[in-house]
């Protein structure tokens, strides 16, 4: 036997039951509370995800009524302006259909209510 091993035999305290059963459970704990610790930060980052998803899609749909602002009533009561002047019929007609107030009111919903915001969004007739 080599000094070195005879030293750590002579000094090293040995184990008993005991000390081995309480080694396990600490052990145990140990494991059980990391691996709550993983769950907890893995349900944190699909919540965060989840969270990244809606604002993105509500972004989207905030697009989405931003260029029907162009292209829908309002956008075909300013083509009237343009081609046919602010005292013509055919823009006081396309002023009739357009409705502001609606924008004004969608952006309100996608900030207080973002799920009605989601569902008018995802609707057929776009809320309109």
């Amino acid at each position: 036997m080599s000094r070195v091993a005879g030293w750590v035999r002579q000094h090293a305290p040995a184990p008993s039951t005991d000390h081995l059963i309480i080694g396990a459970i600490i052990t145990s704990v140990l494991l059980v509370s990391l691996s709550f610790a993983s769950l907890i930060i893995t349900w944190q980052g699909k919540t965060a995800s989840d969270r990244q998803a809606d604002a993105d899609e509500i972004a989207a749909c905030r697009s989405a009524y931003s260029a029907e602002l162009v292209t829908g009533p309002s956008g075909e009561a300013l083509k009237a302006l343009a081609d046919h002047g602010e005292g013509s019929p055919e823009f006081r007609a396309a002023v009739d259909t357009a409705d502001p107030n609606r924008f004004i009111a969608l952006a309100e919903l996608s900030r207080t209510d973002p799920a009605g915001f989601l569902e008018l969004c995802h609707s057929a007739d776009l809320g309109g």
